[in-house]
């Protein structure tokens, strides 16, 4: 028997219910107003299936550029960048006070 457990949630049918719900311009924020379906394909036609289906598109590419950002981990890398950064920069006020504090005296 294998020990193994299936992945609960798998990625590719996340991003697909994530572009689902951003297409369908659902609020989340209120969690109690969704859009009647027949009457948003009825008002929408082909023009707007054809829209939703493209901003779908479009968000899963987002996603997908997301997630290998992250996963390459070039945010941590941007941040060690600006650690870096800001300790020099406290360095140089902390020297330039000294400075400063220095003349006046």
């Amino acid at each position: 028997m294998s020990s193994s457990k299936p992945n609960p949630l798998p990625l590719g049918d996340v991003l697909r219910d994530l572009a689902v719900l951003r297409a369908s311009d659902v609020d989340l924020s209120d969690g109690t107003s969704f859009p009647d379906a027949e009457s948003a394909d009825s008002a929408n036609g082909a023009d707007g299936t054809q829209k939703s289906v493209q901003q779908s598109y479009q968000f899963v590419r987002e996603a997908r550029e997301a997630l290998k950002v992250y996963q390459r981990g070039d945010l941590d890398k941007q941040g060690d960048k600006l650690d870096i950064l800001r300790s020099k920069l406290g360095e140089l006020q902390g020297e330039a006070r000294d400075d400063s504090n220095k003349s006046e005296g």
